[in-house]
């Protein structure tokens, strides 16, 4: 079945609608990850350093973006990414994971959430759940009920986007969202209360979206975020234990010379992380 598309700047404009600080100079799209710090909306899809024009504020802080070749390369950008998507098939996997998916799915039944009002209603719970498990501090606000219901009018807002819950019974334990963009499906959100990740609904999920992948047979590979630093670093092995791939990919980084002095002096494990050194 194929899958609804999206253009870079669509999920773009999807992303600014979700509260991310998204900026476009001239068809280029950028996220500030850090104040006046720049990647590319999709930060595995490589460039041309001409056809990247990077925000005014980067010459305050910095920007760095994959290269389409090895020529102007100064640094790597890490990219967790699972390639030939069409190829997955569930025996695929090691023994051990295919037990873990098909126990899970003797648990859970998995199926879309078609529209806004659906996911606010049954969804809110299993995020408060995760939030209190992982105290994930990122748009932390989604606790409130009412920035969450906000967050739900963003996502559906767009019609790529597609949402997938696990439910026992009729109660929500797990959901996924994840969009294509071009060639890549972009798995973007996951939670799940911490009842239904002991008896492996993540393992459950990914199958879901790596069949829905497969079976679309358009898509060339599932991203799922650059090389985390620290202890959530441990979130990157349950991918790579899975058959995900760590791709090292040629980037252009561009810092202010003052940053790049402060970070070699007082974070150079950070400045090592930029350069794809860790």
């Amino acid at each position: 079945m194929r899958l609804p598309k999206m253009s870079i700047e669509q999920y773009a404009l999807a992303l600014r609608a979700e509260g991310q600080r998204i900026i476009d100079v001239g068809g280029s799209w950028w996220r500030e990850v850090r104040p006046c710090f720049f990647r590319p909306v999709l930060p595995s899809l490589a460039s041309s350093s001409a056809a990247c024009k990077p925000p005014w504020r980067a010459l305050a802080g910095g920007f760095q973006h994959v290269l389409d070749s090895e020529s102007g390369a100064n640094s790597r950008l890490q990219c967790l990414v699972f390639p030939e998507a069409e190829s997955y098939r569930l025996d695929t996997l090691r023994s051990s994971r295919r037990c873990q998916v098909q126990g899970a799915e003797d648990r859970f039944a998995v199926r879309p959430i078609e529209g806004s009002e659906e996911f606010k209603r049954v969804a809110h719970p299993a995020y408060l759940d995760f939030y209190r498990r992982t105290n994930y501090s990122y748009l932390a606000n989604r606790v409130k009920r009412e920035r969450f219901e906000a967050w739900s009018d963003a996502v559906f807002r767009f019609e790529a986007a597609r949402v997938v819950g696990a439910f026992q019974g009729s109660t929500l334990v797990a959901a996924s969202i994840f969009r294509v963009v071009g060639e890549t499906m972009v798995y973007s959100v996951f939670f799940a209360t911490a009842e239904a990740m002991k008896e492996h609904v993540s393992s459950l999920m990914l199958h879901r979206l790596r069949t829905m992948a497969a079976e679309s047979g358009d898509i060339r590979e599932i991203y799922v975020g650059l090389r985390k630093r620290g202890r959530i670093r441990t979130i990157d092995d349950f991918y790579l234990q899975r058959g995900c791939s760590l791709q090292s990919r040629p980037a252009r980084l561009y810092l202010n010379p003052a940053v790049r002095i402060c970070l070699k002096t007082v974070r150079p494990d950070l400045m090592r992380d930029l350069l794809g050194e860790r």
